[in-house]
């Protein structure tokens, strides 16, 4: 069974891979915008 931090980490891992993913294409705005959504996804705390 994965402990809470190792599942802290697959998610931190998907989330850096997904906004390195999409940052070549973003703006500033854009990309203000995806981490904000990114960072609401996950919650407070998070």
């Amino acid at each position: 069974m994965m402990t809470l931090d190792e599942i802290a980490d697959l998610d931190r891992s998907r989330y850096t891979r997904l906004f390195s993913l999409l940052q070549p294409h973003l703006d500033e705005k854009t990309k203000r915008l995806v981490g904000a959504a990114m960072a609401d996804s996950v919650g407070r705390g998070g």
